[in-house]
């Protein structure tokens, strides 16, 4: 009886410690499910033709999307290693043209919306949510304003990071993927077609080489394209059509600084091999040379891509070699 007594008191002390531990549990799910709810709240109040740019810092390392009426470009700020007598790395910025997709992120900023605001929390809080020593930095530019945010850890589940806002010390708990996406942006969305028109709407292609013009005309406008010259527009050749699909696979490797030789990367004996326009816009520039390993490397530059990119030598080397047939029929 005694022994049933004790039993009875021993199981009634592990009920109560069961319930302490659900209840403190409960609580603290609770919190982190109230903050990464679905909410509309603007922690950037800003307007899409006032949204300039987005960015994020870490360290001396900045990515950013630049918005300019319809277009967007990424530009990536870093340390690269040099081969200047005295310097072993300087601040490098690279500048390269948006995807779509990029543009299509302004309205994700314009305003940018949080799941909740959590005001000024105490110090001991902000440790907690890794804003005390953050080293990421969320920087949104609207019109003149520039509003800094100390990014911090990820909430209960994932679905959530704290930001809190260098000025006014407001925090947040925003969707994740408004920091990866700007993170991430130099690799996610950049555009990396040097012709980023669809063929189809391609109607004419002026091409200059080895001293020579040819300009080809499409008489079957379709997604495989029926290039001709335009002065034997009844004349076909593959030749032609083989020549301009090449050019539209031609993608984008790495962005350059500046000029090829010119950014920090040696080269040498750098000269033009085609320059083409489609459609009276900017010329497509093909050049090559010889890159630091001493082999044949191939660079572009396009409306497309904005600044100077290297390409793939071997599909570049089949249109150097193949232009001088295309220009002299």
């Amino acid at each position: 009886m005694k022994m049933d007594r004790h039993l009875r008191q021993v199981v009634g002390y592990g009920v109560l410690a069961t319930i302490g531990l659900a209840l403190a549990a409960w609580v603290w799910q609770t919190e982190d499910a109230q903050e990464v709810r679905t909410g509309s709240v603007a922690f950037a109040d800003c307007s899409e033709s006032n949204l300039k740019a987005v960015a994020l810092e870490v360290g001396v390392r900045r990515v950013a999307i630049s918005f300019m009426d319809e277009r967007a470009s990424v530009s990536l700020t870093r340390r690269v290693a040099v081969t200047i007598p005295g310097k072993a790395t300087e601040t490098q910025t690279l500048v390269m043209a948006a995807s779509q997709s990029a543009r299509r992120l302004r309205t994700r900023y314009a305003p940018a919306m949080a799941s909740r605001n959590l005001g000024k929390v105490t110090a001991a809080r902000l440790k907690t949510l890794g804003l005390t020593d953050s080293k990421e930095a969320l920087v949104i530019t609207c019109g003149p304003k520039v509003s800094r945010f100390s990014v911090g850890t990820t909430s209960y589940g994932g679905a959530g990071r704290y930001v809190q806002n260098q000025g006014d010390k407001q925090t947040w708990l925003v969707d994740p993927t408004l920091i990866s996406d700007v993170r991430l942006a130099d690799s996610r969305f950049v555009e990396r077609r040097i012709v980023a028109t669809a063929q189809r709407k391609l109607a004419e292609a002026k091409i200059s080489a080895q001293g020579r013009e040819v300009t080809l005309v499409q008489r079957n406008r379709t997604s495989q394209g029926q290039w001709v010259n335009k002065a034997t527009p009844n004349r076909r050749d593959e030749l032609y059509g083989n020549w301009i699909a090449k050019l539209l696979r031609l993608r984008a490797v790495t962005w350059l600084a500046g000029k090829p030789g010119e950014d920090g990367a040696p080269a040498t004996d750098i000269r033009t091999v085609v320059s083409v326009k489609f459609d009276g816009r900017a010329p497509i520039v093909l050049s090559r040379g010889v890159g630091a390993s001493g082999k044949p490397a191939f660079w572009a530059k396009s409306p497309a891509s904005g600044g100077w990119v290297t390409v793939s030598a071997s599909l570049a080397g089949q249109l150097a070699a193949d232009v001088g047939a295309v220009v002299e029929k």
